[in-house]
Formats: structure tokens, sequence, C-alpha cells
């Protein structure tokens, strides 16, 4: 009988030290942002599978749908297990300043409160405002922190840029870049 109840006692805090550990590294920002600004955007989530944009990699993502059937938002993306990480390959929402994006981005991150990491390709209207802030004689890391879509990541818990993630092709109109949760990506 004492064994079972130092073998239960042993369990019982094996499990909770391990379970602390884990809460610890949990995100709970975007759960919470979804909980008190969902009524507040319009429309509801669907789930999508299997989406292309290219018609060579595929990804699952979330659209946000009006009444009507309207999809006014979407996000794409790719979890890897190994690196605990998201790589958002495609993010557009069709009315602006509506936190439908933000929506978006946090409704992923809920479904993987264990990432530590975004990989983002900036849209248009996000290279726009890099651009922008470059031609204002910004460096590459102050122009990035100007556009919007560092700005939801910051929002939702992701405020570190990794530097050396920082891959810039203006001729292409193209700006790769990775934000996580900890400094120095960790």
């Amino acid at each position: 009988m004492i064994r079972m109840a130092t073998f239960l006692v042993w369990v019982i805090f094996f499990n909770a030290s391990a379970n602390c550990e884990w809460a610890f590294l949990r995100n709970t920002t975007p759960r919470q942002y979804l909980e008190n600004h969902d009524l507040q955007v319009i429309g509801e989530f669907r789930s999508l599978k299997d989406e292309t944009t290219d018609g060579f990699y595929f990804y699952d993502g979330f659209s946000r749908v009006l009444d009507t059937g309207e999809e006014v938002g979407r996000v794409l993306y790719q979890y890897n297990p190994e690196k605990n990480s998201l790589f958002i390959s495609h993010m557009n929402v069709k009315l602006k300043k509506q936190k439908i994006g933000s929506a978006l981005l946090a409704k992923v991150l809920a479904e993987y409160p264990h990432v530590t990491k975004i990989r983002t390709n900036l849209g248009l209207d996000n290279f726009r405002a890099f651009s922008g802030a470059k031609s204002l004689g910004k460096s590459d890391l102050e122009a990035l922190k100007e556009t919007a879509a560092y700005k939801m990541r910051r929002k939702l818990g992701f405020p570190h840029i990794n530097k050396k993630s920082i891959d810039v092709e203006m001729e292409d109109e193209s700006v790769i870049f990775e934000v996580s949760r900890f400094p120095d990506g960790e």
C-alpha cells in the first residue's frame, strides 16, 4: 500500500512538472485574441484543406466567410512539427481595417499553440509598406517593423524578427522573414 502511494505521488509530481514546462511554452495570446474579438470580426471561419496558390505546393488554412457565402479573407499555411514552426504561404484580406487578418492568423496559431516561429512571405500591400520605408532610408529590419504583417504577429505573441532570416528581392517584390516568440529564435 505504501509503495502504491509513493508511486502515485511520484507519477503525479513527474506529470505536473512536465506539464508545467509544456504549459509555459503554450502561446495563449491567439486564443485570448479570438475570445475578445471574434464577435467584432464579420463572418465565420471555414476550414480549408489541401489548397494551392501555384498548383505545386498544397497548404491547409482558414477562410472568413460572410452569411452570403462571400469570402472576405483567407490564410494558407504549412505546419512543420520537427521545427515547431509555421510557414504562412498566403494571406489575403478583401476588407482592410476590419481585424480579419488578425483573426485568421490567431485562428491558425490557436490550432498550434506551441509554435515558436512563423516564416512569412510578404503580400503586395505589406511589400509596398516595406519598400516605402526602405525609400526613406530605413534598414530591412526597421522597414519590416513598419508592415501590418509584422505588427499582427507581434500582437499575437511573436515580437522577435530573426535578422538572419530576412531575404529581400526588391526586383521580384519579394520579402521573406521569420518571427519568433523568444529572442534569437529559441
